[in-house]
């Protein structure tokens, strides 16, 4: 009987030994992955949980407070979101709309975006943090292999705080829809959300980036442009809040790339070569249904309603942008042209064009 207990005293060591280290690897684990970084000069004591490491009870209740978020933003029903927020959260919305007043400015409100029609979403991640430094800033680094780690920052209110990140499908780009609720006693209140594009065709900012990177190294600058001002349409969705890693190494090539197009390609572009003259006045990336392609505007003297003269100018001009844009038509199907005979202006923002079609390589 005495050698029994023995054995059974010695497997429930076992066990517990067992169990506290696996809590001890997914601790450290979880400080790998997940850095949050205290602000500087304070010392920040804090314990934060990711995803599938977060009570399921608790990620359950988030996910309504989500799911109604999401419904009450697109059916606009500003009650109900206002009903959502804390109290505090509601103090600072009136002082906001009283700023408003004096001062209209589109940062105090969150954009309504029309691509987003659809009442669902995915995870991209979930964040549940609890510090007693309330007043401070608690930032939350996310390390990925993949190179779209980011850092998100908040203001530490109340003791429980979850963080939520929601990627919404739209038309053409995805949103993202970031949210952070607090504790307050036992009900769960919203502290602030917005909603930012952070993807074109599913492609993040970093990755356009990387892409642009690519396309500079083969010497194809108006790729590298193209992609440099993709990326900046979705390179810093809560500039405040919600930051890439790779930002400071993003805005600089941003920087370098956009003087070095300004500097070869100042616009217009005067065709010389072609005797009627055209002059290209725009280039950038258009996003269509069917992807993601080079649109280059030009102005023509010849009327639009001469469709015959027009096309014989257009071939002339498609052979000079191969020279003039060095890698225009690889690895694409399409580069889209289109042909004006004035700009657009203040008194008249809406004019005529004529569209054709450079075949790229890839078609």
């Amino acid at each position: 009987m005495r050698k029994l207990l023995t054995i059974l005293v010695l497997l429930v060591t076992i066990n517990c030994s067992a169990q506290q280290q696996t809590q001890k690897d997914s601790t450290v684990e979880e400080l790998v992955s997940i850095r949050p970084i205290p602000p500087p000069d304070t010392a920040t004591k804090f314990i934060v949980y990711r995803n599938n490491q977060i009570n399921k009870r608790l990620r359950n209740k988030i996910k309504n407070l989500n799911d109604t978020l999401l419904s009450a933003y697109l059916d606009n029903d500003t009650s109900k979101l206002h009903s959502m927020y804390s109290d505090r959260s509601k103090i600072q919305l009136a002082n906001f709309k009283s700023l408003e007043e004096s001062f209209p400015s589109p940062v105090f409100k969150v954009e309504r975006y029309t691509d987003i029609t659809e009442k669902r979403y995915r995870v991209l991640d979930e964040f549940s943090y609890r510090s007693n430094e309330i007043g401070k800033v608690g930032v939350i680094v996310k390390d990925s292999t993949s190179g779209n780690g980011y850092k998100f920052k908040f203001f530490i209110t109340q003791k429980n705080t979850y963080i939520s990140l929601l990627i919404c499908p739209g038309e053409n780009r995805e949103f993202l829809l970031a949210s952070v609720y607090c504790k307050y006693g036992n009900t769960w209140k919203m502290e602030f959300y917005a909603v930012l594009p952070y993807s074109i065709k599913g492609i993040t900012a970093v990755d356009f980036y990387k892409l642009a990177r690519q396309y500079y190294g083969k010497g194809y600058l108006l790729d590298t442009y193209n992609n440099i001002i993709l990326s900046a349409r979705t390179i810093s969705p809560f500039p405040q809040s919600f930051n890439y890693t790779e930002l400071p190494a993003m805005k600089k090539f941003e920087a370098e790339v956009f003087k070095e197009m300004a500097e070869k390609y100042p616009m217009p572009i005067k065709l010389s070569k072609i005797p009627t003259m055209p002059e290209i006045v725009y280039v950038s990336p258009f996003t269509a249904s069917n992807g993601i392609f080079t649109s280059i505007t030009y102005i023509t003297k010849i009327p639009l309603q001469n469709t015959a003269e027009l096309t014989a100018e257009n071939e002339e001009i498609k052979k000079i942008l191969v020279e003039l844009f060095p890698g225009i038509e690889k690895g694409k199907k399409y580069v889209y042209l289109k042909a004006l005979n004035e700009l657009p202006s203040v008194t008249k923002k809406t004019v005529q064009s004529y569209g054709f079609i450079l075949r790229g390589d890839s078609e």
